[in-house]
């Protein structure tokens, strides 16, 4: 069997043919692999990211999400039959980084995340769909979206952001992404009602549109009277952001650069009013009060409410 592999940590991707042809067990399935794609997870385990985090089965077949044809059932299954198309994913670790996608034929087991390929769905278009799909799912689900709502999705045009602006737009709500000009047809089509330019501040113009919308100088928050301010510029911004960003994160910022001869050291940003998170973690995660609700699962697509 053919696949793509990785045999050890300083090794690169290669393709084998000479895997042994996998086997079904009880209650699980063969698959012939027809469509996949390249998740940030991929990367990472073929640059040893993982390797300190959880152990490593080598031959490791990299690749997550496939789509194809079930070309082998094990005692016991039921609702599948040979020549069935289906779609899914792989754990990344399970328990062991070992197992993947990118791979002619593929072993599902009963616990494994696999279900039959709607047939409004090419198998090209089902072997890319599973783990953004998910991730966006996660992120509108935290969100609870409901009709007239208005939520920004920043990574629109991205693999999650796509998704989740599909998603938004079912559930009825307002949906805003910034985007460069040329993507702003497609996004349409997807579902965004209002662009904004990608380049900039997209924190100000936020601001700078509720203002416009009516929204007053003054926000109640559990009863008290808070004034709502502009995001900050200059020497407030960098205080504001000293004050705000999480301690161990503007540790690892003043280590991440030392300070040269055309620029210093100085914190990073903090993010807009915790409608954007810190994108390089990934998670489900939601907050709200009664500005804005943000949702982050994936390290380039953020979905905010407010």
């Amino acid at each position: 069997m053919r696949a793509v592999t990785l045999d050890a940590f300083d090794a690169a991707p290669a393709v084998r043919d000479d895997l042994p042809d996998p086997t079904a067990a009880a209650g699980g399935l063969v698959v012939r692999v027809r469509a996949s794609s390249v998740n940030p997870v991929d990367n990472a385990i073929a640059a040893g990211m993982l390797r300190e985090m959880v152990a490593h089965d080598f031959p490791i077949v990299l690749g997550r999400d496939y789509a194809g044809s079930v070309e082998a059932i094990g005692a016991d299954v039921d609702g599948y039959a040979v020549g069935d198309e289906v779609f899914g994913f792989l754990l990344h670790a399970n328990p062991t980084v070992h197992e993947g996608s990118w791979a002619e034929l593929i072993a599902l087991t009963p616990e494994m995340q696999v279900a039959p390929k709607p047939g409004s769905l090419d198998l090209a278009a089902a072997g890319v769909a599973p783990l953004a799909g998910i991730a966006a799912l996660a992120a509108v689900d935290a969100l609870a979206l409901s009709e007239g709502e208005t939520v920004l999705i920043v990574g629109a045009t991205g693999g999650v952001g796509s998704f989740a602006v599909q998603l938004a737009a079912r559930a009825g709500a307002t949906i805003i992404a910034p985007a460069l000009p040329e993507d702003g047809e497609y996004l349409r089509e997807l579902g965004v009602t209002e662009r904004l330019r990608a380049q900039g501040r997209c924190a100000r113009r936020l601001f700078e549109r509720r203002s416009r919308r009516g929204a007053g100088p003054h926000q109640r928050n559990g009863g008290a009277e808070r004034r709502q301010s502009p995001p900050p510029s200059g020497t407030a911004r960098r205080r504001h952001a000293a004050a705000t960003y999480p301690r161990h994160l503007r540790a690892r910022q003043r280590h991440r650069r030392a300070p040269g001869p055309r620029h210093r050291a100085r914190p990073r940003q903090a993010r807009d009013h915790r409608s954007l998170s810190d994108t390089h973690h990934t998670r489900s995660d939601a907050t709200r009060d009664d500005e804005v609700a943000w949702a982050s699962v994936a390290p380039m697509s953020i979905a905010a409410r407010f």
